[in-house]
């Protein structure tokens, strides 16, 4: 019986590994825009008073027509603190012109109190038409601290 020349076999064994190698030896994707991870439709919040919390909401895609807005709420109960853009992983790249990344609307319970937030898209010119797309959160401000639930 003839006995099989280990060559072959070596040099396929060695491009296998030369092929594996590089995923398993991958680097984070620097120019990959990775944010806040966003908030869950229907989640409710349960700060205490004197809490601040976050709700973040999808990117509505490059050069949108719309942006998120939150609708009349009571502003003794809640306060809207800021507004602001969805933070990237690797802060040192720049969003790709055009870009709109997700919105965090970040907020602070001021009493004992329960509302819903509701956020709709808004045109951002007054003849653009306008849209129906709603995302809606409970809010339950006791005077302890709980957490959210989905």
């Amino acid at each position: 019986m003839p006995l099989l020349n280990p060559r072959p076999l070596l040099r396929f064994f060695l491009l296998l590994c030369l092929t594996l190698l590089p995923s398993a030896c991958r680097q984070p994707d620097l120019l990959f825009l990775k944010t806040e991870p966003v908030t869950l439709e229907q989640t409710r919040y349960y700060p205490a008073v004197g809490d601040s919390f976050e709700i973040v909401l999808p990117s509505l895609g490059s050069a949108s027509q719309y942006r998120w807005a939150v609708k009349e709420f009571d502003t003794t109960t809640l306060e809207l603190l800021r507004e602001r853009p969805g933070r990237s992983e690797y802060p040192e790249n720049r969003y790709p012109p055009g870009y709109l990344p997700h919105t965090v609307f970040e907020f602070k319970a001021l009493k004992v109190g329960e509302l819903a937030l509701t956020f709709y898209q808004m045109p951002r010119l007054p003849e653009t038409p306008a849209v129906t797309t709603e995302r809606t959160f409970q809010v339950l401000i006791s005077r302890t601290k709980a957490t959210a639930s989905p």
